[in-house]
């Protein structure tokens, strides 16, 4: 893969691979695994790509081969596992990529592959190995996210003055009509009902930049280019953004000034 076909059609792969057209996504709102399979996604498809002129009965790139695909099966097999740090799945997919790791190397002191894309794709793996480290700590590799207002409001009932249920607004369950006097007029004693609703808190915070403090908890100082590994859904003009406004009001500190900024929590 050293010459300009080969190179452009490995940015043709990366292209399709940012399509993002798939409607399947098995990951909820991990966006760390989801980031981590995607990336493992590009490794898979240099390997194949890289091996691709070498005899099908070379062993080391048959070996190399079902490594890179044991990429995506076992990160699939730990996307819900990524913050236990005693997860056997996740100590056998480090050892896997060590393994590629050394494979790539032995290609490379062989002569099949160039020590160029050895060293990019060793570098990848490396930097996809720290990415799941630092997710230990972040509660955006969790799949499932709760908010307090989904633990602590049924919406469906509340309880009038005088003792009976009453049907609140924008529930899809019906009650019997007996429960109800038909002298009741419900609209007119919404206002005296004890809501059950606990309203979102004054804090202005939007959701990246509370995204961005759980990446900064686990990360500690960063790049703005680290914070938007961890944050696929954002773009990074989204990010710098918000990043400034953040160090403006406080909320988190900025050191080191253009490619050299740093980011991380105060005190």
């Amino acid at each position: 893969m050293d010459n300009k076909k080969d190179n452009e059609k490995m940015s043709e792969i990366i292209k399709l691979f940012d399509l993002e057209t798939s409607k399947i996504n098995p990951f909820g709102d991990n966006k760390v695994a989801e980031r981590a399979y995607r990336r493992s996604e590009r490794i898979s498809a240099a390997i194949y790509l890289l091996t691709s002129h070498l005899s099908d009965t070379e062993p080391l790139k048959i070996r190399t081969r079902s490594l890179a695909l044991n990429l995506l099966d076992r990160m699939l097999d730990i996307k819900d596992e990524l913050r236990s740090q005693q997860s056997e799945k996740a100590l056998a997919y480090r050892a896997s990529n060590r393994q590629l790791v050394s494979l790539m190397r032995l290609l490379a002191i062989i002569g099949h592959v160039s020590y160029q894309n050895t060293d990019a794709v060793c570098s990848a793996l490396e930097e996809l190995q720290g990415f799941l480290i630092s997710s230990q700590r972040s509660t955006l590799a969790e799949r499932i996210s709760f908010t307090k207002e989904d633990l602590l409001d049924v919406g469906s009932y509340a309880l009038r003055s005088d003792g009976h249920e009453y049907q609140t607004r924008g529930s899809s369950y019906s009650r019997a009509p007996e429960s109800v006097p038909k002298s009741a007029n419900p609209e007119a004693t919404v206002q005296d009902i004890p809501s059950a609703r606990v309203s979102g808190t004054s804090d202005s915070a939007t959701m990246r930049s509370k995204s961005i403090l759980e990446v900064l908890k686990g990360a500690g100082e960063i790049s703005i280019r680290d914070v938007v590994s961890h944050l696929p859904e954002y773009s990074e003009k989204m990010i710098q953004r918000e990043l400034a406004e953040m160090v403006e009001k406080g909320t988190i500190k900025k050191t080191g000034l253009k490619r050299w900024s740093r980011y991380s929590l105060p005190g």
